[in-house]
């Protein structure tokens, strides 16, 4: 197919408004527009479902709450006299992990998030008493963050985002493993995707499973000895801990499903339409179930004659099931991770240029390996040296 009857994926976007990398107005989608019109634009999938997240762990309480795991985490982690003696204490405490540190929570990586929560949660209690610890014998300063970082997990609005959170990422978990592969299959991604929403939508109102979960907090509210009284702002809304728990419950997966069926309905919509002609799925599909992909880029196409494109069809459709499986192609989206692989720290100065045509590089290994590095050598070296500095080889 020509370059104007492409599937583009923006696997480089990091925020969901920035219009200068990925906007309709200012950015690629705009560039590309300009030059191939009918070309479609498909956001990264892993990134979409980063963003899904985002949006559920907008709800005040969840975003309160991640500030104080991101706050306790760092603690932590920031004194290798800290972790040495939180791993001790793991070893006292516990035996039902293998988690010997707290796992950082990155402000873009959400795989690594959902982890970083579900380990958070498993060491609860070991957190707690790393930190009275500190609190009887720190220094003033740590003695006091300590102190008020301990009181912060002992209380009953850490404690409901955490189980309800922790509930929603173990489902989701897997979901954003899956995108990340270099294999991935979009069309099972997206099944996948869609049995989750199904999945979430009976969780919220399903009584058995409300009770068991708000079971297995009362018994993290026993072990870890929380209070478990609402604060005076709280039971002003809320007549019960249990209507206070089922609310944030209800209202969290509630935006996760309405966020994943906005996001990934148009990314489904036109992969499942495509992907009717991979040869691994063509088998169960007619013309008539790609016609309308003919209609799409009839421009684009040598003739208008339905026929012809039937014809096509039907040959492509042959030629698809003489393939041995192996063979077959998928429709695969690869996540945007290179650029960590070129952007070093050793490289952490490249300017925009240069990054780009490393990136170059990098795209078209293929081409890069057939190269003759001594030629490239030669002539880098009978050209003129433009380094006016050391920080140059930066």
């Amino acid at each position: 197919m020509g370059s104007d009857r492409c599937l583009l994926s923006d696997c480089s976007t990091w925020d969901d408004g920035a219009s200068v990398v990925a906007g309709k107005l200012g950015g690629v989608q705009n560039l590309r527009q300009n030059i191939v019109p009918r070309a479609v634009y498909v956001h990264c999938s892993n990134h979409s479902l980063d963003l899904v997240i985002v949006f559920a762990c907008s709800l005040q309480v969840i975003k309160t709450f991640f500030g104080t795991v991101k706050n306790v985490i760092n603690f932590i982690n920031a004194s290798p006299k800290r972790k040495t003696m939180l791993s001790k204490a793991i070893e006292l405490t516990t035996d039902s992990t293998k988690r010997r540190q707290l796992v950082k929570l990155y402000e873009t990586r959400w795989v690594e998030k959902h982890t970083s929560i579900i380990v958070f949660k498993q060491l609860h209690l070991v957190v707690i008493v790393t930190l009275e610890h500190f609190i009887e014998n720190g220094d003033s300063e740590t003695s006091s963050l300590a102190s008020g970082y301990e009181k912060l997990l002992t209380d009953i609005d850490s404690a409901v985002p955490l189980i309800i959170v922790n509930r929603v990422f173990c489902i989701t978990k897997s979901y954003a493993e899956q995108l990340q592969e270099p294999t991935c299959d979009l069309v099972k991604c997206y099944r996948s995707i869609e049995q989750a929403s199904l999945y979430l939508s009976e969780l919220i109102y399903n009584n058995d499973e409300l009770d068991n979960l708000y079971n297995e907090f009362d018994k993290f509210l026993e072990v870890n000895e929380i209070d478990n009284r609402l604060s005076r702002v709280t039971y002003r809304r809320y007549e019960t801990t249990k209507d206070y728990f089922t609310d944030i419950y209800r209202t969290f997966i509630q935006m996760t499903i309405d966020e994943l069926g906005r996001r990934f309905s148009e990314h489904q919509k036109i992969v499942m339409t495509i992907s009717k002609l991979i040869p691994s799925n063509i088998d169960n599909f007619q013309f008539s179930d790609v016609s309308e992909l003919f209609n799409q880029y009839k421009d684009d196409l040598q003739t208008d004659d339905t026929c012809i494109h039937k014809a096509e069809f039907d040959t492509w459709k042959f030629t698809s099931l003489q393939m041995p499986e192996a063979k077959q192609p998928t429709c695969a989206e690869r996540s945007f991770s290179i650029l960590k692989l070129i952007k070093t720290d050793l490289r952490n100065r490249t300017g925009d240029e240069r990054l780009s045509d490393l990136a170059v590089i990098s795209i078209h290994r293929s081409i890069a390996h057939q190269l003759n590095i001594d030629n490239v050598i030669d002539e880098i070296a009978k050209s003129k040296c433009r380094l006016s500095s050391a920080n140059d080889f930066n």
